[in-house]
């Protein structure tokens, strides 16, 4: 049987013969290193697309939402998104103008009392275990226009 990698490479190929063939190079009186930079990193992703980073195995995947709290004292949900076995949970606040404090809990509840929430400021994160997203609930206060994000990822 055929090695699938190989099979994956041949059917993922384009035919090149109207264009410059990888690896390109520049001639060296041109002096100009950031231009090679570039084009070894166009070689690279083209690499990528054929056979991306970690595809046989799975590694390196991240699933990411964002949650808004767009009002005080309104806790929300986290959406329904399993995490994977195998996978870390990750909650991170982002940086806002303000710096409002966010919530988060495992229940509607746990958000509006001050001493079963886990607070987060500016850039806080933190990794917790749990099998779905929506087991967590978001809240906030000193709100800025446009809500409060929250990201969440599971990743390995």
């Amino acid at each position: 049987m055929a090695n699938p990698r190989a099979v994956r490479r041949v059917t993922g190929r384009r035919d090149r013969s109207s264009s410059v063939s990888a690896p390109m190079s520049i001639p060296k009186d041109l002096g100009n290193t950031d231009l090679q930079a570039i084009l070894d990193k166009l070689d690279q992703i083209h690499r990528d697309m054929i056979e991306p980073p970690g595809s046989a195995t799975g590694q390196g995947t991240a699933a990411i939402r964002t949650v808004i709290v767009e009002t005080a004292d309104t806790p929300v949900q986290g959406p329904n998104l399993a995490v994977p076995p195998g996978f870390t949970a990750n909650i991170l606040q982002r940086r806002h103008i303000g710096s409002p404090t966010g919530y988060v809990g495992f229940s509607r509840v746990e958000t509006l009392n001050t001493n079963e929430r886990h607070v987060m400021i500016d850039a806080d994160s933190f990794e917790v275990n749990i099998d779905n997203f929506d087991e967590v609930w978001f809240n906030g206060e000193s709100i800025p226009t446009g809500g409060l994000f929250f990201e969440i990822m599971a990743e390995r």
